[in-house]
């Protein structure tokens, strides 16, 4: 999937910052367990955090409540840097990647992951040590969904339906092939990579919002992070995988 083309733009790189940055990757297990601790059994949560079809049964209207605290918490957080109060240590060479758009996408990288897993997705078993194609393809793809990409949504609607249909507790690896992931993710990093580089962030969400000390202004963070993460999860929560349902025993 990472082509030189690919490798080389202002996306890519920015995405690839983030993706080695400590805390990136969310603990499906633990994240559902601190999530639904106060509001289920021990017993009952044991067997829910371990399943991504238990945990379709909860009800939705509390996760989708779970997952708003979550893009609160994150909108704060994504907020904060321009003030250069954003993570420590970030790993990315000056002069060549904004710091501010790294940790930016990180954020972005987390909320995905989070709203995803309440929303009933299997794990997406990252390795920060081995970035493969199918993660990275994967990945590309779930932020095709939140900038608004229309091909990103159909293609993970149809994943998403694969997956209730077949109670999957995994995330297969040939049906990422046959839903045209790899492709779309290439067309999408291509998408977002010119948008950044020719015409900047403010314009390739809608808003022509003027930058301020660094790449963002604080304002434009909440400006574009908060409504696209809420645009986000509500197509979570309206795909098949959102809820369970029972296999028909007919054949």
């Amino acid at each position: 999937m990472t082509n030189e083309v690919i490798k080389h733009n202002l996306f890519y790189k920015a995405l690839m910052i983030a993706m080695k940055m400590p805390g990136v990757v969310v603990k499906r297990d633990d994240f559902l367990y601190n999530q639904l601790s106060k509001r289920l059994t021990l017993s009952t949560l044991r067997v829910i955090v371990k399943d991504p079809v238990e945990v379709r049964k909860v009800d939705l209207n509390l996760r989708i409540k779970l997952a708003r605290s979550s893009i609160k918490l994150h909108t704060l957080k994504v907020s904060l840097i321009s003030f250069g109060l954003g993570l420590p240590g970030l790993p990315y060479a000056p002069g060549t990647i904004p710091a501010d758009l790294a940790q930016y996408y990180f954020h972005v990288l987390v909320i995905i992951q989070k709203l995803a897993y309440l929303m009933g997705w299997p794990d997406f078993e990252i390795d920060q040590d081995n970035l493969d194609d199918e993660t990275m393809s994967r990945l590309i793809v779930f932020i095709g969904v939140m900038f608004g990409s229309h091909q990103a949504e159909t293609a993970v609607k149809l994943l998403s339906k694969k997956l209730a249909d077949e109670l999957a507790r995994r995330l297969p690896k040939l049906a990422l092939t046959k839903f045209g992931f790899y492709n779309l993710a290439k067309q999408i990093a291509k998408w977002i990579g010119i948008k950044l580089t020719k015409e900047g962030f403010g314009k390739l969400v809608g808003k022509a919002v003027p930058i301020v000390g660094g790449f963002f202004a604080g304002g434009l963070t909440i400006a574009t992070y908060h409504p696209m993460s809420k645009k986000f999860l509500r197509y979570l929560s309206n795909l098949d995988i959102a809820s369970y349902k029972e296999i028909s025993s007919q054949s």
